[in-house]
């Protein structure tokens, strides 16, 4: 074999290794299930929402996710109590993830983030207490 037919198939071959990286998609609550917003939910067989509450201590207004979302501007604390229909976008003062298999990282502004283990809870504290703006299943 040429050089020349070498290097024509070891680059098809690296471009069919870079096509099937760039279609395979990353491992995310969207593998599991739709996304989905609602008052916070226990009940998705065993792969509960990852709720925000408005103050800590889990009090006052509450919304679950059951799948990731980018941009939690776009939604508002649902059910009754401090908070209801104010933005969940830096506004939050706990969470609890009901989800016991996936964990979920919160991402705030300035690059903070907060670890939410499968089955836990946290006050957000300083680390992204009001300033959650997204967040990402693992595991």
């Amino acid at each position: 074999m040429t050089n020349l037919k070498k290097a024509a198939a070891l680059a098809a071959t690296a471009g069919l290794v870079v096509a099937g990286f760039a279609l395979a998609s990353p491992a995310s609550a969207t593998s599991w299930g739709p996304a989905i917003h609602e008052a916070c939910d226990t009940s998705h067989s065993n792969a509960g929402d990852l709720c925000f509450f408005y103050n800590s201590n889990y009090g006052g207004s509450n919304i679950g996710f059951w799948g990731a979302d980018a941009n939690l501007g776009s939604y508002t604390f649902l059910t009754s109590g401090n908070g209801q229909y104010q933005g969940v976008w830096h506004n939050a003062g706990s969470d609890a993830n009901y989800n016991t298999v996936h964990g979920a990282t919160i991402y705030g502004a300035g690059g903070r983030t907060t670890s939410v283990p499968p089955n836990t809870s946290n006050n957000l504290g300083g680390n992204t207490y009001n300033v959650q703006e997204s967040f990402a299943w693992w595991g």
